[in-house]
């Protein structure tokens, strides 16, 4: 609150004359309101943590600070993300830790026009610094600023680019080999569907060269990108997320948002810490009841909107059981760290996993056990939570 009380008299004084465009489309909002959850959810976690000692964000494209309609863009979230920050940890009586903001986009009167926007206060214990680097460049930048830092600092890396030409497997990978750093990239995913099938066939069109480029640095060669015609658009996502995942070498997960009928976008979390997953499924599902993404015509109302959506949300719980009734099945006897991973692994939060153990609890399908096999009939929690995932497993479960 204190830190949208700060910029708002800033982004009236300054939206009439700043370059950018009239008002934010709805599926920009959207995005930009997942990437606010997320920040204001993580910060002040990664703020209380004793094995971290300084958060540096990193907006590698950030585009306009405010619109003419009064919305601000991800430079200026990320900075009232940490003004809440520190509002938190005033109100609660905690250390505030050293931030660092780090600001590029390659139009320069961008840059200056977010520069203007935050430099008008003073953000105490944050560090700030501007570049007017292409892509290329920045993402060198990056990657040699994150080796520079200790080992106990934090990187949260935000890609909002142009396209994808911009986007390469390796400089991504640079980014997450230190094991410290998370990544959140959005993508016209619509537009990369579309084109996919001529970028692979009409190999002289050279028109298609980046999404080409794009499709053979990240897709292994057994993807259904190559191997299945006409992808449909909630597949091809998927793809994306496991191709992000590096072998499964890193935690990921998709946000879809729709614009219209032919134009979806996603946001991807792209992370080698499973909190940091906790935290991007939290924000995702606060931002959409359903937790699969955004539609531009959901809360519009109609005479059965409230109906649908609950039907929907219904079958996207079912999903859940039917994923957790086949893991059991190859598995046997699962703890509740395997199911928490299993749950944030399928993009559903520990709350979803633990309504369904209850319910299947109450229906006697699952018996609970201690960690040397004790029958136990009076579980009211199920231990699914980052904190029980850290300590030994404390519960076993077993279908009947």
């Amino acid at each position: 609150m204190l830190s949208c009380m700060i910029f708002d008299s800033i982004r009236m004084a300054t939206s009439k004359k700043a370059n950018v465009k009239t008002n934010i489309l709805p599926h920009s909002k959207a995005k930009l309101d997942l990437y606010k959850s997320y920040l204001s959810e993580y910060l002040p976690i990664l703020g209380l943590s004793e094995f971290i000692s300084v958060i540096n964000i990193f907006d590698i494209f950030c585009g306009t600070g405010v619109y003419d309609d009064g919305n601000i863009g991800s430079p200026v979230i990320a900075a009232n993300c940490i003004l809440e920050y520190h509002s938190f940890c005033n109100t609660n009586h905690k250390r505030i830790k050293r931030t660092r903001l780090f600001i590029n986009d390659y139009d320069s009167e961008k840059v200056n026009n977010v520069k203007e926007l935050i430099s008008t206060r003073d953000i105490k214990n944050c560090d700030i610094e501007f570049f007017n680097l292409d892509a290329s460049l920045m993402f060198d930048k990056v990657y040699n600023k994150i080796c520079s830092f200790d080992r106990s600092e934090r990187n949260l890396v935000f890609i909002d680019p142009y396209g994808y030409s911009a986007i390469n497997k390796q400089a991504l990978y640079n980014i997450l080999s230190s094991r410290r750093s998370e990544i959140i990239l959005f993508l016209p995913v619509a537009q990369m569907r579309r084109f996919t099938d001529e970028a692979l066939t009409a190999l002289d069109r050279k028109d298609y060269e980046n999404l080409r480029k794009f499709i053979f640095d990240f897709f292994p060669k057994d993807s259904k990108i190559f191997t299945d015609e006409k992808v449909p658009i909630f597949e091809y996502i998927d793809e994306l997320k496991n191709a992000f995942s590096f072998g499964e070498e890193f935690y990921t997960a998709s946000h879809y948002i729709q614009r219209d009928k032919v134009n979806y976008y996603a946001l991807f979390f792209i992370g080698h810490h499973i909190y940091g997953l906790d935290k991007f499924i939290e924000a995702k599902w606060k931002n959409d009841t359903l937790g699969r993404g955004f539609n531009q015509s959901n809360g519009m109302g109609g005479l059965f909107g409230s109906t649908l959506e609950e039907y929907d949300k219904n079958l996207s719980l079912a999903r859940l059981e039917v994923l957790t009734r086949e893991l059991f099945e190859k598995s046997g006897v699962l703890n509740n760290r395997q199911l928490y991973e299993f749950t944030l692994k399928n993009q559903f939060r520990p709350s979803h996993m633990t309504q369904l153990l209850r319910q299947w609890k109450s229906d006697r399908k699952i018996n609970i056990y201690s960690p040397n096999m004790e029958l136990l009939d009076n579980v009211r929690g199920f231990a699914l939570d980052y904190d029980s995932y850290k300590g030994e497993a404390k519960y076993l479960f077993k279908k009947r």
